[in-house]
């Protein structure tokens, strides 16, 4: 049985995604392959998909792309995002208040 990894990166995980890809594993099978190991921390299961798909149309790098905005505009994805969110409310409101 596999050892749980209590610390892991991103890059890791895809490197590993890339090595099953090359073994010839489906996205859904190296999904399951990585959870014993990964944990809660593992990559999702379109992650890996979309990485599988990145590594048969030719790619080779694991790094992110370079110059890709970070937030795409939806919404916020983090609990700072929704802490700015509401301090920014909070200020508004107070302000409108003042007026």
């Amino acid at each position: 049985m596999a050892a749980p990894l209590n610390t892991c990166t991103t890059i890791e995980q895809r490197s590993f995604v890339r090595f099953l890809w090359a073994k010839g594993m489906a996205a859904k099978d190296s999904h399951k392959e990585m959870l014993p190991m990964y944990g809660e921390h593992s990559l999702s299961r379109q992650a890996v998909h979309n990485w599988v798909q990145k590594f048969s149309e030719g790619r080779t790098n694991i790094e992110d792309d370079v110059g890709r905005p970070i937030y795409s505009g939806g919404p916020p994805s983090c609990n700072w995002c929704s802490v700015f969110t509401v301090m920014r409310i909070t200020i508004i409101a107070r302000h409108n208040k003042t007026r």
